[in-house]
């Protein structure tokens, strides 16, 4: 032993006595079922912190507690690093639908000023490209993005961006007709 100062006889609420350096105890049980000493392993066991336990003497000057509130402040920390991630790609892709919509609107527009007959099922943008894929259907069984050339120039010319032409194709390979 180092000396009187450095460990403590006391009663744990588990019912025993121990000879245990001061480290150890990080706080008092009040509670008349079982008053003692709380070691890290109790405290656990007991889910005192979870239960917000009032009978619970927290021993300040322990080291447990300083780093406890460390950990705590951390994992908020991060918890709101993340949260402010998510807000924020949320935000980004509400932005970037918004972006396609219009986008969605302008190809329509093409399409009915050059009297096409084809039906766009989606268009999504190239991530970081200035370039987007329009997925469409024709009343031809074959891929016929090069008859469609002239809706790719205008929305290039309206938008500035590069506009790539895509046939559906059914899960057999066969392109999509209506």
């Amino acid at each position: 032993m180092d000396s009187d100062f450095d460990y403590i006889d006391i009663r744990t609420v588990k019912g025993y006595r121990i000879l245990s350096s001061k480290k150890c105890i990080i706080g008092y049980c009040h509670f008349p079922g079982h008053k003692g000493g709380i070691t890290k392993k109790i405290l656990e066991e007991h889910d005192c912190l979870k239960k917000e336990c009032t009978f619970l003497e927290k021993y300040e000057d322990n080291p447990y507690w300083s780093a406890l509130e460390k950990m705590q402040a951390a994992k908020k920390e991060r918890r709101n690093y993340v949260r402010s991630i998510k807000a924020e790609k949320a935000a980004m892709q509400k932005q970037s639908d918004a972006i396609e919509g219009i986008y969605y609107e302008i190809v329509l527009c093409i399409i009915d000023e050059l009297g096409y007959d084809m039906k766009v099922l989606s268009i999504k943008k190239v991530q970081n490209m200035r370039k987007f894929i329009l997925v469409y259907i024709s009343e031809n069984p074959y891929n016929d993005w090069y008859q469609f050339l002239d809706v790719a120039r205008a929305f290039g010319k309206k938008t500035g961006c590069f506009l790539e032409l895509r046939h559906a194709k059914n899960i057999d390979g066969s392109y999509v007709i209506y």
